[in-house]
């Protein structure tokens, strides 16, 4: 790869004198595409310069929805002109001839995720990144979607729309997958079918907002990683990953409701429909660790966050089960619960 990555940079980048590609590795993070670093070294002026990048790329197979580098790659540009921290891209190759499939190259940002770091901060500087956290979900749904370009036809229309939308993916996944428990998810879905929210405001959302997608260093947050499966929609997805509780197991490093407090202080969007979309994450959960299982069992994808992901099933089994039976009442309430 190496060597056919180095020729096709020095074809697109004949600007850079003396063009290597150096200290390639494949990065096994992530559940839904390929991911390699390298080093990029080129004369300039006289004396060598270099920068780190990232290539992305889909798998032979993706336990999650399938991945669309032009998609990424159009919306980091986008955003760069934003106040939300995004990475810069360099290029994006949709011709599959270069590398078997398209890819896009971004910059390798510096920092840490808050996922690996939290526990050991101090609680000052817990109280900062967790204001951090929720200022830049709430900068993300402020976003004014349509001055970024984003096609207007992509927009679902309103946010029932875009629940059903969600919920018919979610039906097409189950129905792909072998060996699923599928009367439960089935009643799950069926409920929520039967429990679409109403109208509500469409903004930009991120889709995979958790503290695994986050980069800081020291106390500000520096990019916002993972937009794959970003788009226009109900802001109250995003939050339902968080909700409701002590959520640390949805990627949350704080108590739910102490993140709203935080995330309203912050100019985010009054959204409702917590318990539908906490459904709908969890049943989301349950077929992204079974799709992982079973990449596993096939020898399709490698990474030590695919077991780990099995080892949730059987948690996220009995939690669906016990919302379709107490009719979603059974969450912990917010303090506007719908």
């Amino acid at each position: 790869m190496k060597s056919t990555l180095e020729t096709y940079l020095r074809a697109a980048l004949q600007q850079k004198e003396n063009l290597k590609v150096v200290e390639l590795q494949r990065i096994n993070q992530g559940n839904s595409n390929r991911m390699v670093g390298f080093t990029l070294s080129w004369r300039e002026n006289g004396s060598t310069r270099t920068r780190k990048y990232i290539l992305r790329m889909p798998p032979e197979k993706s336990i999650m929805e399938p991945y669309q580098p032009a998609s990424e790659y159009h919306l980091l540009k986008a955003l760069k002109s934003t106040p939300v921290p995004v990475p810069g891209v360099l290029l994006l190759e949709e011709d599959e001839s270069v590398l078997g499939k398209p890819f896009l190259i971004m910059e390798k940002m510096d920092g840490d995720t808050l996922s690996i770091a939290y526990h050991a901060m101090l609680p000052e500087k817990k109280k900062k990144l967790s204001w951090e956290y929720a200022r830049t979900l709430a900068e993300i749904h402020s976003t004014d979607w349509r001055k970024l370009g984003l096609p207007a036809e992509d927009a679902p229309g309103d946010t029932s729309r875009f629940a059903a939308a969600e919920l018919w993916k979610c039906r097409a996944r189950l129905q792909a997958v072998k060996g699923i428990p599928r009367q439960i998810l089935e009643n799950v879905l069926n409920k929520l079918e039967e429990n679409i929210p109403q109208s509500g405001e469409l903004t930009l959302i991120h889709g995979d907002y958790n503290v695994g997608n986050v980069l800081f260093s020291g106390d500000e947050i520096v990019a916002v990683l993972d937009w794959e499966i970003a788009g226009i929609g109900d802001p109250a997805l995003d939050l339902g990953w968080l909700y409701p509780g002590k959520a640390m197991a949805l990627g949350l490093p704080m108590d739910s409701d102490d993140f709203f407090a935080l995330y309203r202080k912050a100019g985010g969007k009054e959204t409702g429909n917590l318990r539908f979309y906490h459904s709908l994450a969890m049943l989301k959960l349950a077929m992204a660790g079974i799709q992982a299982c079973l990449s596993i069992e096939e020898n399709s994808r490698g990474g030590l966050n695919l077991p780990q992901m099995g080892f949730t099933i059987p948690y996220i089994l009995n939690s669906l089960c016990y919302l379709v039976t107490s009719g979603f009442k059974a969450l912990n309430p917010h303090k506007n619960p719908s």
